[in-house]
């Protein structure tokens, strides 16, 4: 259904639209979390360079939340150190976050990806 929502936003939206990178996100965690890593990094690079010269004004979290969905890719497909750079930090990079369970299933991952980390 991600797929379909993210095809549909890309022929309906403008790109960079703040909703088409939450689908990318969103689409990212469900691939990373079935183990489909090389994928899942792919799609939040894009996501993540998007968000970064989107046109539209995206708050703090909105960025935190994209670099972590790709850190969390990149430890579970073994790219530790680029990982640990966008992992650092995530209450603070989430802070404002408009959703307090689903902030506080991005922090678990995000803390389930660090330990992979160091472990």
């Amino acid at each position: 259904m991600l797929r379909e929502a993210l095809a549909i936003r890309k022929k309906e939206m403008t790109p960079g639209h703040p909703a088409i990178i939450s689908t990318q996100v969103r689409l990212g965690e469900v691939l990373t979390d079935e183990g489909k890593t090389a994928e899942a990094d792919q799609l939040l690079r894009q996501a993540v360079s998007e968000i970064h010269a989107v046109p539209f004004p995206l708050t703090e979290w909105q960025f935190g939340e994209a670099e972590i969905a790709l850190g969390t890719a990149l430890a579970q497909g073994g790219h530790a150190a680029e990982a640990q750079k966008l992992l650092r930090d995530p209450e603070y990079r989430l802070k404002g976050y408009p959703s307090a369970a689903l902030r506080r299933q991005i922090l678990q991952r995000a803390a389930k990806a660090a330990k992979r980390i160091t472990a």
